[in-house]
């Protein structure tokens, strides 16, 4: 999903690897809508 932008992804070398994803200010811009739908 974060080629769409709507989520940003972080890979942080270690052992083990670690990566992070968030939520965009494009994906945040839905948040609304998922509440939405969540009803």
């Amino acid at each position: 999903m974060p080629e769409t932008g709507l989520i940003s992804r972080t890979v942080y070398a270690g052992v083990p690897p670690h990566v992070e994803y968030r939520v965009t200010k494009e994906g945040d811009s839905l948040r609304p809508l998922i509440e939405f739908a969540e009803v």
